[in-house]
């Protein structure tokens, strides 16, 4: 497969990057049950967390701000999110933005 050239020796799944190989393997290392696997923990709760970037994603519902909480804001109505995958997914159902209506209510200015 060549956008996955790197494949794991013990289930045979097919990484990217040599570095996600390696990241990829330490899975295999640890016992059987998904708790043993979550070494990241957060230093604010008892929550754990298997990767390091879930427990980054995780920190950020500790801010006090709803702005700290989710920094990602729609432009069009305002609702916001905790990363840009997600405020990317949510624009979606306002549709394409060349079919967008260039209209504003007089009221609430949506």
């Amino acid at each position: 497969d060549e956008k996955r050239p790197f494949k794991c020796d013990q289930c045979d799944k097919r990484i990217t990057a040599m570095t996600g190989l390696a990241y990829h393997k330490r899975i295999h290392s640890f016992s059987g049950d998904l708790e043993s696997r979550k070494v990241f923990n957060c230093a604010l709760c008892e929550k754990k967390f298997a990767n390091i970037s879930a427990l980054q994603k995780h920190a950020k519902s500790h801010e006090s701000s709803e702005k700290d909480r989710k920094p990602f804001e729609c432009d069009i109505c305002k609702k916001r999110f905790a990363d840009k995958s997600s405020l990317n997914i949510h624009k979606l159902i306002h549709g394409p933005e060349k079919d967008r209506k260039p209209f504003e209510c007089d009221i609430c200015n949506k």
